[in-house]
């Protein structure tokens, strides 16, 4: 290789070591300033959810029985305290419910346990497991789990006890949103076939005891 050759290889060379230099030193503020850019001109919308499939029938999914309680088993009417270790156990001698043992994870929940199979309106609930529902909320990346679905002879009701600090909250107000969107669909196919309609209500947990109703919670508290 002649002299003039090996003055342009070297330059060369070096030209691309202080390039791949200053790229590397300079990333971050490289980074910062594209992402300014993209955010000028980025911009999202609400989604428009296809109307889902509704089939006439859907098997009741089975809860995790690897998921055993570690302190035991209880029955529902047995008073829990502090009610701070309600989650901690397994409850049975349900009559009513499509399983035969469920866990709680509030003295809300477990009360209105209480409530519907005490209330002779209702005929059967369901503490449904994580995947029995396909009901997507935040832009449809997250998978809403309802605490209870409740039938009765006139209607189906799928339930959320929430505290009633949060009932406002964005979480909230958009996995409401999602389950009366898939109320509306499930009753546009339901009434269409001689079935019930569905409801969606929520629950403040201060409105929950064991004296309570179902028809007074129903009343009080479906979202429309």
């Amino acid at each position: 290789m002649n002299a003039h050759c090996k003055k342009h290889g070297i330059l060369l060379h070096s030209s691309l070591y202080f390039n791949r230099t200053l790229l590397y030193q300079s990333r971050k503020f490289i980074a910062s300033n594209i992402g300014d850019q993209m955010k000028k001109h980025f911009c999202m919308g609400e989604p428009e959810y296809r109307e889902p499939k509704v089939l006439p029938f859907v098997k009741i999914e089975q809860w995790d029985g690897s998921a055993l309680a570690l302190n035991g088993y209880k029955d529902y009417r047995d008073p829990v305290t502090p009610v701070n270790t309600i989650p901690k156990y397994v409850y049975r001698g349900f009559e009513k419910a499509c399983h035969f043992e469920y866990k709680f994870d509030s003295k809300a929940e477990k009360e209105l346990a209480f409530v519907l199979e005490h209330d002779t309106r209702v005929l059967k609930w369901l503490r449904p497991a994580p995947n029995q529902f396909r009901i997507y909320w935040q832009n449809n990346t997250k998978r809403y789990e309802p605490d209870f679905v409740v039938e009765t002879a006139d209607s189906i009701s799928m339930i959320e006890t929430k505290a009633a600090n949060e009932l406002d909250s964005r979480e909230v107000l958009e996995k409401t949103a999602a389950a009366l969107r898939y109320c509306s669909y499930a009753t546009d196919f339901t009434t269409a076939n001689n079935g019930k309609p569905w409801k969606y209500l929520l629950v403040p947990h201060d409105q929950v005891a064991t004296t309570s109703s179902f028809e007074y919670l129903a009343d009080r508290f479906e979202m429309k």
